[in-house]
């Protein structure tokens, strides 16, 4: 018996990562996801490279390898919201695409994007192995959004973890959203996050807030949903 095009995706990605398999259920949907377990050596290999590498200076750490939950608790509110039916959705920092596949799954036109190919190529299987046809995927650097990629709505999960990423990330939304369109934004709680949504504020956007209690791993997490409308 010959192999399926995710069969073999997934024999191919196992000659480089190790992978937890697992399903999950959203609003009553089933969704097959994967995170990769060798992390560590995900770690050390971004080590080796040297200080002097690119990706060391630019700190390309893997965090896109394992699921958060604030993913989940994007994924989830999506699907219950039903909010990106009939539009054109992109996620930045898609890591996994959790939240990619369930707006496509709530009929979105879905774009998912990373900084870090590692994580598209995982992320196609995981795509491939919930939605029968080929995910749109782009490399993007959110220092650097490019003005064709602006969608109805944008979705970002975990993306406010460090200072730096402020000021990029309110240039990013100005170029990549729409106008009349809304971000979507999920995040554990942190500070850095309530400043950056109440930059947005300042810049006239509308703001919805939704807190969700999230379980995951025998954990239940806190995540706060942030729907901000562009005025």
């Amino acid at each position: 018996m010959s192999l399926t095009e995710t069969e073999l995706l997934r024999q191919i990605l196992s000659q480089k990562y190790d992978f937890s398999f697992f399903s999950l259920e959203l609003q009553g949907e089933k969704f097959d996801l994967a995170t990769v377990t060798n992390i560590d050596q995900l770690y050390d290999d971004l080590i080796a490279k040297g200080p002097e590498h690119e990706d060391f200076i630019d700190e390309r750490i893997p965090y896109w390898a394992d699921l958060w939950h604030s993913g989940i608790g994007l994924a989830d509110y999506l699907l219950d919201s039903g909010i990106c039916k009939g539009k054109t959705v992109l996620e930045i920092g898609c890591g996994l695409g959790l939240p990619g596949i369930a707006a496509a799954r709530s009929g979105g036109q879905v774009l998912m994007t990373d900084y870090l190919p590692e994580a598209l190529e995982v992320t196609r299987l995981i795509w491939k192995m919930n939605i029968p046809i080929e995910p749109r995927l782009e490399v993007l650097d959110w220092r650097y959004p490019d003005p064709a990629m602006a969608s109805d709505i944008l979705l970002a999960s975990d993306v406010v973890y460090e200072a730096r990423n402020i000021e990029p990330l309110l240039e990013a939304f100005d170029v990549l959203l729409k106008p009349g369109g809304t971000i979507i934004l999920s995040d554990p709680g942190r500070p850095l996050s309530r400043k950056f949504v109440e930059s947005l504020a300042e810049k006239k956007y509308s703001l919805k807030e939704t807190l969700l209690q999230v379980p995951f791993r025998d954990v239940l997490t806190k995540v706060y949903i942030f729907e901000i409308g562009r005025n």
